[in-house]
């Protein structure tokens, strides 16, 4: 994908809700934030379960401010590239590669923060080889950082092995809302008054040899590769999403193939402790005007063809309720 041939986001590609990301420049897709709260980023519709991913961006500057490159799948796997406006607190020009196995977060020793030039002056092609045995992380055709599938299902260092989607984007880790552990980590507070903060996006290739669609899980499923089921079917998200028993965010997030903080996101105010039976959520990157949830469970038809800006306003046209 060429981006510095758009003038919108792609149909292959889903942008965050209350999102802003500009085409129209020679440096491809452009992410900006000029306030706090702001987090603009895509996100392909389409998944890749192992092939190359390569990335060509020059990422902000700015203390706190994250430009990332990140897969992610409905399995909670992922495989990151993190940049630190001002490197970490560095002093010089570092990414964080990182991995993680099914949501196990674990220690932080799974980090690797290898040297790149001047990442917010130039552009660079970051990529990721990525087979059922090994995963290669390269920076400009030069491989940084060889990770091994151990053939862990259990624990902290698993391999990730599941279909995934790729996130491009921004956010603030050095809002002064943050913890001080991820505050320190980004290198300190964010100095808004030095706003606007921009990363570019030029191109996303990505290559595989395996054509499947969509996939699926067996249940229950063993955590690996080998036992994802090609189904090759449609994926088309709801617009909204009804609580149901014993639903929590990071369940919603993971029923609707989306990433909790996307989610959060795209429903501002929301108290994610205080969840209630039949309380409507916007689902970002949603496109049905209805969702149905598990039979078994409450049977909500939510009909949601329009949004004002806030999830408080959203409107529902109808909602029926079953036993």
């Amino acid at each position: 994908m060429d981006f510095t041939r758009q003038t919108t986001t792609p149909p292959d590609w889903i942008l965050a809700d209350y999102a802003k990301v500009d085409y129209a420049y020679s440096n491809g897709a452009n992410f900006t934030i000029t306030k706090r709260h702001e987090a603009p980023y895509i996100w392909s519709r389409f998944y890749v379960h192992f092939g190359r991913i390569e990335v060509v961006m020059k990422v902000a500057s700015g203390g706190g401010i994250i430009t990332g490159a990140v897969m992610m799948s409905d399995d909670l796997d992922e495989i990151d590239w993190e940049f630190s406006g001002n490197n970490f607190g560095q002093g010089r020009g570092s990414v964080l590669t990182n991995y993680f196995g099914k949501g196990q977060i674990g220690w932080s020793d799974r980090g690797v923060y290898p040297a790149v030039d001047a990442p917010q002056d130039k552009f660079h092609t970051y990529a990721l080889d990525w087979q059922p045995d090994r995963l290669v992380w390269s920076i400009d055709g030069v491989p940084v950082r060889t990770l091994n599938n151990n053939g862990a299902t259990t624990g902290s260092y698993q391999y990730p092995q599941t279909p995934s989607r790729l996130h491009l984007g921004m956010w603030c880790a050095g809002d002064p809302d943050s913890a001080q552990g991820t505050v320190q980590w980004a290198g300190g507070y964010t100095d808004f008054s030095t706003a606007p903060f921009s990363a570019y996006v030029k191109s996303v290739k990505i290559t595989t040899s395996n054509t499947c669609s969509s996939y699926k899980y067996p249940y229950p499923f063993d955590g690996t590769y080998k036992s994802v089921q090609c189904s090759n079917q449609t994926v088309t998200l709801p617009c909204a999403y009804a609580v149901v028993a014993g639903d929590d965010g990071d369940k919603i997030a993971k029923k609707l193939t989306v990433n909790f903080d996307t989610l959060k996101a795209a429903n501002a105010g929301v108290d994610w402790d205080k969840l209630l039976i039949g309380q409507v959520l916007v689902v970002p990157g949603g496109t049905l005007d209805y969702f149905f949830t598990n039979p078994n469970d409450h049977h909500i038809n939510v009909y949601c063809t329009d949004f004002s800006e806030h999830n408080d306003d959203f409107i529902q046209h109808s909602a029926q309720h079953f036993n």
